[in-house]
């Protein structure tokens, strides 16, 4: 891992961890045992890293997105391991980490939700079509709508107005969530395929 990676790898964690604005550039170069000089060689400042940080991140989830995709599984069980992917990506996520972008950092979230409206949208909608035509999602659906549906209820669950943090986990509310969606749209074979899966 070159030293660029390795300080967005520490910065994403941190910002996970402990939210984005309560972390100083003086503990990241702790951290890694650097000094701020060498920390700001890589980066310009904060807001520069935040990008960085956050470009990497939609790298590396498109590049898991591809992954997933090649894997060529069923359609239930291709979005079974988006979600798992999710899970794992977001479980440790903080309170106001959402909020610390949304606020400090608005560029950041509109490439976040750039990813999610386009990226995000075209896998959700081929995985519909393709369950259509597996015969695991029913037929009578409209797959336009059904994917900006979940595209919308999906960025809700970033809302903490609505799911905070501190009385809901990220997994537990990506499990409720991915279990609505599959019950929404199964065809008799698609929930005899859900009711056989013990856990998402």
């Amino acid at each position: 891992m070159t030293q660029t990676e390795n300080l967005l790898t520490t910065a994403r964690d941190f910002f996970m961890q402990y939210g984005i604005k309560s972390v100083s550039m003086d503990d990241l170069s702790s951290k890694l045992g650097i000094s701020k000089k060498t920390l700001y060689q890589v980066v310009e400042n904060k807001k520069d890293l935040v990008m960085k940080v956050i470009d990497n991140h939609i790298e590396i989830q498109n590049e898991e997105m591809v992954n997933i995709l090649a894997a060529d599984h069923d359609a239930i069980d291709e979005m079974l391991d988006f979600a798992r992917y999710l899970i794992g990506l977001l479980k440790n996520l903080r309170p106001g980490v959402t909020y610390d972008l949304q606020k400090y950092y608005p560029e950041a979230w509109n490439k976040i939700q750039t990813l999610h409206h386009e990226t995000i949208n075209k896998i959700i909608l081929a995985n519909i079509k393709k369950g259509i035509k597996e015969g695991v999602y029913r037929k009578n659906i409209n797959p336009e709508i059904i994917a900006k549906l979940y595209l919308t209820q999906a960025l809700q669950l970033t809302d903490e107005k609505l799911f905070p943090l501190n009385k809901y986990t990220m997994e537990s509310l990506i499990r409720e969530f991915i279990g609505y969606h599959f019950y929404g749209i199964a065809s008799v074979d698609g929930f005899k395929k859900l009711n056989s899966i013990k856990k998402i």
